[in-house]
């Protein structure tokens, strides 16, 4: 799976559905899943103003156009959200989406991508150097992250 900036956003769908899809409610149902759970999610990963549910009271249910309401981080804490609920077995980042967090959220979503046994592998086109600055999300990842360097003729594990 792939964590972006811009997830698909489903035409004329609630936040409920938002953050299921591909799934829909019955599915989700299905698995235990309850507004409850939803809530308790987006609470772990600091992501509620993100996603507005406090404009909303909380109404899972409420449809919206999404793509109007959702500002960036909104947009970026939906494809979060919806990647923590599928719980695949590995997550893309860019790191260029990961910078658009604070270091606590970028902490928090380390920490609930562990406890929901999701792998996060961060993509980012060149580490930093004495002559660039180093991403924001790093300090928060700097004591868990291991640092595959890719080149043309090797792979490797950074020390």
């Amino acid at each position: 799976m792939v964590i972006t900036s811009k997830p698909y956003v489903k035409p004329g769908g609630s936040m409920w559905e938002q953050v299921i899809f591909p799934h829909i409610k019955s599915q989700s149902l299905k698995r235990n899943v309850t507004e409850h759970h939803l809530t308790g999610l987006v609470q772990a990963l600091g992501l509620e103003r993100e996603l507005f549910l406090d404009l909303c009271d909380h109404d899972w249910g409420r449809v919206s156009d999404w793509t109007k309401i959702l500002k960036p981080h909104g947009m970026l804490a939906l494809a979060i959200a919806r990647t923590m609920y599928l719980q695949p077995k590995y997550a893309l980042v860019d790191d260029d989406a990961l910078q658009m967090l604070a270091a606590e959220q970028v902490r928090r979503l380390v920490e609930v991508a562990g406890h929901h046994h999701v792998t996060l592998l961060i993509s980012a086109a060149t580490m930093p150097t004495a002559t660039t600055s180093a991403p924001g999300y790093l300090p928060a990842m700097a004591q868990i992250a291991r640092v595959l360097e890719i080149s043309c003729s090797e792979w490797r594990f950074a020390a």
